[in-house]
């Protein structure tokens, strides 16, 4: 109800970015409580106000969000494209950490779709990243992924060894 009353605020003086962080944090909530298309309905109205205002960094949350969702969703065509675009828009922005971010997402994405050769290079990626900008929770998550991918291919010695590396940086 609270939040109901705030977007009325938010409409009423015709603030579309505050409208468009707050559907975005409602819908980061029922993501959170499971609530997929909730959340999603969220997640597409805050893209489409930051669409409208030209907010290209709230487009980028907004498309890995909606990745995110659809991917739990396992609607994984839709979940690629939302990355996708997602990607394209945080390397418009020079944003390493939302590139990073999301090509650990595609990188689960493959995973789940089997394609480990590819999962494993999007992780790489990610973690080259994640370097570049020293973001030590992006370099343990995608050495915990790359990690994943040798534990799938039942290679236990390298899944140790990128698991062993995931310690330093938590």
């Amino acid at each position: 109800e609270s939040y109901n009353k705030s977007f009325s605020i938010y409409q009423f003086l015709d603030d579309k970015s505050g409208m468009a962080s707050l559907a975005s944090y409602i819908g980061t909530i029922y993501k959170f409580t499971g609530d997929y298309d909730l959340a999603s309905r969220y997640f597409h109205l805050s893209l489409d106000l930051y669409m409208e205002i030209k907010d290209l960094e709230g487009v980028t949350y907004s498309y890995n969000n909606l990745g995110i969702i659809y991917f739990k969703a396992e609607a994984n065509e839709k979940a690629q494209d939302a990355f996708t675009k997602s990607l394209k828009y945080a390397k418009i922005l020079k944003d390493t950490l939302s590139m990073s971010s999301t090509y650990n997402n595609l990188g689960l994405l493959s995973m789940y779709k089997n394609d480990y050769k590819h999962a494993l290079e999007l992780f790489t990626t990610a973690l080259e990243l994640s370097k570049a900008i020293n973001d030590n929770a992006g370099i343990a998550t995608a050495y915990s992924n790359i990690a994943d991918v040798h534990m799938q291919n039942e290679d236990y010695d390298a899944a140790l060894n990128y698991l062993s590396l995931v310690e330093l940086y938590y």
